[in-house]
């Protein structure tokens, strides 16, 4: 998912939340995935989505903390399928055991041992 298309479906979907957009950040080398700070019903929620098209959220997030506490944000995700269907991953699902995906490289994955799915998803590797 490039960074133009993550914010153009964060910020409609916020739209008709009648959420707010608070700030945006790009996928780089590290981190490895768009993030978005949102407020929803007075709350600060993180809208992630890796390159690869991942969606997940985060009630914590920190550009140089490689740190994320993942999240259910079934407000968002029924209007993500609905909208652009894209079906976002459940906090059980990232905070579940490991499983390499097809994209990710064996090297990264002997190297750095994530724990957790949502380790092996959104991550600042270099």
């Amino acid at each position: 998912m490039d960074y133009s298309g993550f914010k153009t479906i964060v910020y409609q979907i916020i739209q008709q939340l009648d959420g707010k957009v608070n700030s945006c950040w790009q996928a780089s080398a590290t981190p490895n995935f768009h993030a978005a700070e949102i407020e929803f019903k007075r709350q600060k929620i993180y809208v992630l989505c890796n390159i690869e098209g991942d969606w997940a959220y985060s009630s914590y997030f920190a550009e140089d903390d490689c740190n994320l506490a993942f999240i259910n944000f079934p407000e968002f995700s029924a209007l993500l399928m609905q909208l652009y269907g894209y079906v976002s991953l459940t906090q059980t699902e990232l905070d579940g055991r490991f499983v390499a995906r097809e994209h990710m490289l064996a090297s990264d994955i002997k190297y750095w041992r994530p724990q957790t799915l949502g380790e092996g998803l959104f991550n600042w590797w270099d």
